[in-house]
Parts: C-alpha cells; structure tokens; sequence
C-alpha cells in the first residue's frame, strides 16, 4: 500500500500574532473566539480564567441557554455521544461529556473557539486549549496555534449515510471540500480553512494542507490518497497511517447529512494503541 505524499515545509520560528477581538463571517463560517482578555491576544494561547486582584472580585460567569447536542463526534468514540454545550456571558462556554475520551475529560470542559456555518443549522466545531500545530497526520506546522478540534457537535438533525455512496457521487463530482480541524486557528490572520480535499474519478483524492494564511507566512503541504486508500478509510476497519512516525494514526472517513439534505465528510484519526501518545483528530469538510 502506497502512502500518503507529505510536503513538510517547516518554519524554525514562532510567527508575530495578529488577532482581532471579534471573528466572523469568514468564508461563510462565524467563529465565536471566546476568553479574550484584549484586542490582539486571541486564539492562539490559552483561555485564562477570570482573576482576583486586590479589592475586587471578578463576577462569576453567567450561562445562558444550554444547547444538547445527541449526535456529536468525539476523537476515540465509536458512534455518538451527547454532548452539552452552555454559552456564557462575558466567559468561555462549556462543554460538558459524559464520559471522558481523548480530547475531552468527562464533565466540563472550556471552550476556546468554535466554527460555525450558516448555512449548516445544528452543527459546530468546538476547539480547546490545546496541540494546534498538527492537521490531520502532519505535524509541526502553524507553530504557536493552541487551538485544538475536540468535537464535531452535530444535532439530532444529523446522521450517517452511507459514506460508500456519498464517495461515489463526490468522486464523480470532483468538487472541492474544504477542512476546518481546529476552527481554522492559525499563528497569523483571521481563521481560514486548514485544507483542501479534492476527490478525483479514480476514487482517490488530494488534499493541499495549508501551514498559515494566504497573504502571510504561507505554505502549502500536499496529501494524496490512492482508491484503495480511500476505500480502507470508508471502512469498518480504517486505514492505518505510518508515514509520519509523530502521527501514527488509525484513518477513517464518514459522511453524514441532516434532514434538509445538507452533506458533510469527517475524517477522524484514532491513535494505534491506547498507550500511544500520538494525539488524535477530528476534521470537518464543508463545500
């Protein structure tokens, strides 16, 4: 079995940070970028928690109106878990699991970031605090992103399709997708999708992984996935992914859809062993 071509391009340093207090409306997504303590110090350290100073208490952070997510996503879950998000005011919402997995521990956790999109009612990423300097099985790019995909929080509105099928049709497509693995965070500019996936006639596709932003520090790394690769990762069984000894991962590619009739693909990574200290993924591909 051939692998996956990786085009590491890597940047020794650190990048100056350039982030605004409100992100939105970026390529019909919106990103609520939360636990800001000031214009210029968004999604790329992490979240801080309110402080006590001399003479004054900071407020306690207020919930509002909690939203339950059955169908959601975790990485190293097979199947649902129902996930509960509570936005807060002036705070980080949290996101509440039942049991804990690889990126999340049971009970609560603090949201950093989330990707949003109009036009697909009842589905978020939420990113923590956490590695943002991997995409999918590469590492050591967008150095200084702590922005980390933890969960796909879908509604019951979303379900599974048979991802076979879906291929199928995109394949014969050839439409782009675009990747949104931890909120499009990156160490300079305003989030933009981490990827690109290109399915071709063949039943394979390519992906171009982009470390930063167009118009800033930019470069762009190169996947390519072969029919039978592809085939293994629609499967039950997955594909294992060695190429790259920092990510190890067990690969695997589904399709799911909601009532309306609106498709989206997630890739998840699942470490090889449970001893593995390989962090896993969760990628949502959008058109």
């Amino acid at each position: 079995m051939s692998h996956p071509t990786l085009g590491f391009n890597l940047k020794p340093t650190q990048h100056p940070r350039a982030w605004t207090c409100t992100l939105q409306g970026t390529l019909g997504g919106t990103f609520l970028v939360l636990a800001l303590t000031s214009c210029g110090g968004g999604g790329t350290n992490p979240p801080t928690n309110p402080s006590t100073t001399t003479g004054s208490v900071s407020p306690a952070p207020v919930p509002t109106t909690s939203i339950d997510y059955p169908h959601s996503l975790v990485v190293g879950v097979n199947g649902f878990q129902d996930l509960v998000l509570t936005p807060m005011v002036s705070a980080p919402a949290v996101l509440t699991a039942p049991s804990a997995s690889q990126l999340l521990k049971a009970g609560s956790n603090l949201v950093l970031t989330q990707y949003n999109n109009a036009n697909l009612p009842g589905l978020s990423v939420a990113c923590l605090s956490g590695v943002g300097s991997t995409t999918n099985i590469n590492s050591d790019i967008n150095l200084g992103d702590y922005s980390q995909s933890a969960a796909l929080l879908m509604s019951a509105n979303w379900n599974a399709v048979d991802s076979v099928t879906a291929w199928s049709k995109a394949a014969m497509s050839g439409a782009s997708w675009q990747g949104w693995e931890d909120c499009g965070i990156k160490p300079e500019g305003l989030p933009s999708p981490a990827s690109t996936l290109v399915p071709n006639a063949q039943g394979g596709y390519s992906e171009a992984i982009y470390d930063g932003n167009p118009g800033t520090t930019f470069n762009v790394l190169a996947n390519n996935y072969s029919a039978s690769q592809v085939a293994s990762m629609l499967s039950a069984s997955g594909l294992v992914s060695t190429v790259n000894p920092k990510r190890s991962l067990l690969l695997t590619l589904r399709a799911y859809a909601d009532t309306a009739g609106h498709q989206i693909w997630v890739e998840m990574g699942y470490p090889l062993t449970s001893s593995d200290p390989t962090q896993g993924f969760v990628s949502l591909y959008v058109q």
